[in-house]
């Protein structure tokens, strides 16, 4: 949900009343430690807009999560779903698919949702993830490749998707893996997007 959140604070910022500047306050429902660190700042610290945006899309902190979403307007958070056309991403379960999800990233690309300017920044900061098991380690250092990870060890889903900038081939690439092994679930997700992510590449690359 950390993709979709951005895109719809980022709007709020191209809308009004926030500017990338406005500062949020740490609050102590806000602290998360299962992803991040901005959970280690004393309660009372401000973060502005720009930097838990960035922290939620680099380092996929949870804490700029619940403070962004505790700041926001239900019919906001909702607006992305309407303007993609994205009310088919979760399915009744809670799953989201593939398809759905990548849907966002081509919005992103074409700038349909957000100014040039800022899908732009968006896709920059998800190139500067240090999560790069999963697609990302199949794909060439040179290449840039925006993406947004997400896991669950104990559902054994493993998902992996983004934009890699092949020169003059941009491709989208997104792959989702649900296993029953939880010991090597995620070693096995790791091992088979790497192998797509290396075949897709030098299948692009090839044409």
């Amino acid at each position: 949900a950390k993709l979709p959140l951005a895109m719809s604070v980022v709007k709020k910022v191209e809308r009004g009343p926030w500017t990338w500047d406005n500062e949020l306050v740490l609050l102590d429902i806000d602290v998360d430690e299962n992803s991040g660190a901005l959970y280690q700042r004393p309660i009372g610290t401000k973060f502005t807009i720009e930097k838990l945006v960035k922290e939620l899309l680099v380092n996929s902190d949870n804490t700029a999560y619940k403070i962004l979403v505790r700041n926001m307007d239900q019919s906001e958070l909702f607006s992305v779903v309407q303007e993609i056309g994205l009310e088919d991403l979760f399915i009744k379960d809670g799953r989201v698919s593939a398809k759905e999800y990548s849907r966002m990233f081509r919005a992103l690309y074409t700038s349909s949702f957000l100014k040039r300017e800022n899908s732009m920044k968006i896709l920059q900061w998800l190139t500067e993830t240090p999560f790069n098991d999963y697609l990302a380690s199949g794909i060439p250092d040179g290449a840039k490749f925006a993406h947004k990870i997400g896991e669950n060890e104990k559902l054994g889903v493993y998902s992996d998707v983004g934009i890699v900038y092949l020169h003059n081939r941009p491709f989208l690439l997104a792959m989702m893996i649900h296993t029953d092994d939880i010991n090597k679930g995620r070693e096995k997700a790791i091992s088979l997007m790497n192998l797509v992510a290396k075949q897709s590449y030098e299948y692009i690359q090839a044409q």
